[in-house]
């Protein structure tokens, strides 16, 4: 599939419940028999169009799994897509829409009224079925990571501290705010699962230092945008644009050019979440308003 050789657990596990699996089960076999009594003819208009659309997201789905099929191939050479390398991973995409379907028949079965003993062991189970990856080896499953510089440095933030960049310094991604320092070689697989095609001019020391006319900073521009600011990847920050970097480190926001369908775009995506947040909303403000009435 294109993955590098560090597959593992991380890559692997789409795990579900084997509570969910059963009842997964269970609206499958009510599936079928839905499907064999003549409930596809039934089906009309809005219907038809979502069950259309949900079964080519599922073809598209299985196919980037796989990567491979008759999709795929086309897809994988849109920006992002081409980057990605591990599509196992994509299988989790169906992990919450077959827990909404299971929750539906489990729903189901609990307004017949079961009893009581069932389902409590029901809830025992699912409640317990995450304890199984404590019997994972550590060799496969890394269970610790450990969280205190990170809090101490959402502390330092609430305080105020904004932790400027002073430096460029060969340290982990997680070291660069403690240190107020920007990471010469940070783990990115946007730019190859090894950073193979990640090429810095940059180099350990302060962020000010000059050379050739550049500051010591990788011009961010020039990574997504580099056409339209007229510089090529991975460029440095010009020493004609030093206001920009002092604004960069700072954590503000330089006035580095962006195309027009961008700001489109990002308004068109704040529609987007007024519009999903109306549709959620509304039936229950149309339900307190009848209510009153």
């Amino acid at each position: 599939t294109g993955a590098s050789v560090q597959v593992g657990v991380w890559e692997l596990d789409t795990g579900l419940s084997p509570v969910l699996w059963l009842f997964l089960a269970i609206g499958s076999v009510e599936l079928l028999s839905w499907i064999r009594g003549g409930g596809l003819r039934r089906l009309r208009g809005p219907a038809v169009a979502a069950a259309v659309a949900l079964a080519i997201a599922i073809w598209v789905g299985v196919e980037a799994t796989l990567a491979k099929g008759l999709v795929y191939p086309y897809l994988r050479q849109l920006p992002v897509l081409r980057s990605l390398h591990v599509n196992h991973r994509v299988a989790a995409i169906f992990i919450l829409p077959l827990v909404i379907a299971g929750s539906v028949v489990i729903n189901r079965w609990y307004l017949t009224a079961p009893k009581r003993l069932y389902v409590v062991a029901v809830l025992v189970l699912t409640l317990a079925a995450p304890l199984s990856y404590l019997l994972l080896p550590a060799r496969v499953h890394l269970r610790s990571f450990d969280v205190t510089a990170s809090n101490d440095n959402h502390r330092r933030i609430r305080d105020g501290e904004r932790f400027p960049v002073a430096e460029i310094l060969d340290v982990d991604d997680s070291e660069g705010f403690a240190r107020h320092a920007s990471a010469r070689w940070p783990w990115e697989p946007i730019f190859g699962y090894q950073n193979e095609a990640f090429a810095p001019a940059v180099h350990t020391g302060d962020v000010h230092d000059v050379a050739d006319g550049y500051l010591n900073m990788t011009n961010p521009s020039s990574l997504v945008f580099p056409s339209l600011n007229a510089v090529r990847p991975f460029e440095r920050i010009s020493l004609a644009d030093r206001d920009k970097l002092e604004a960069f480190v700072a954590r503000r926001q330089p006035d580095w050019k962006v195309p027009p369908v961008e700001h489109a775009l990002t308004w068109l995506a704040l529609a987007a979440t007024a519009l999903g947040a109306g549709v959620v909303l509304t039936p229950t403000l149309r339900k307190r308003r009848l209510d009153r009435h």
